[in-house]
């Protein structure tokens, strides 16, 4: 379906592409500057999508199914080029438990639709994500010698914390649903 929302949802995956060129490119400030500009716009999209789609009544079954994949492709595409291009190993193990949370609860999330059953998103997984969202956007931007850099690393550390605990709560929800559909 051809609506504002979802042309919006396939541009955020479309510039996942040049937004890891341009990652790789760090050495050259004009790169920098273009994938955080990407980034930016990708998340800013992020919520515009849905905005649109809510107070326009433009939402589909594609939407809604596409949106939170291509947030969870942009943000694990940024957090592994950083992971190979500018992170300690402190960071990595970052990128690995957020993208081991990512990944699981999309599992449950699609085990729990075979019973129907809707996961909504918490507004502390809300938090979770602009908290993120603001983390990697400093950790693409800034240089790793930066003050600014240190608090987006801050931020990144306070995302993966916020994204442990959604992921006890969605896995504890998940678990208790799915043994109760098998009894």
């Amino acid at each position: 379906m051809w609506t504002l929302p979802n042309i919006l949802t396939y541009l955020r995956i479309i510039l996942i592409f040049p937004m890891i060129f341009c990652m790789l490119q760090f050495d050259h400030f004009w790169a920098t500057l273009v994938a955080t500009g990407i980034y930016a716009f990708a998340t800013i999209t992020d919520w515009f999508d849905g905005f649109l789609a809510r107070k326009y009544n433009m939402g589909s079954d594609l939407g809604r199914a596409l949106d939170p994949i291509a947030d969870k492709l942009i943000v694990m595409a940024a957090l592994v080029v950083l992971s190979y291009s500018k992170f300690s190993h402190w960071e990595v193990w970052a990128t690995f438990l957020i993208l081991f949370r990512e990944i699981l609860v999309s599992g449950f999330r699609e085990s729990l639709a075979d019973y129907n059953i809707k996961m909504p998103v918490s507004y502390i997984a809300k938090v979770k994500t602009t908290v993120q969202m603001f983390a990697i956007g400093g950790l693409i931007l800034f240089n790793t010698f930066s003050p600014w850099y240190t608090v987006a690393q801050a931020l990144l550390w306070v995302a993966t914390i916020l994204t442990l605990y959604t992921g006890f709560q969605y896995t504890k929800i998940a678990l208790t649903t799915i043994n109760k559909g098998t009894k």
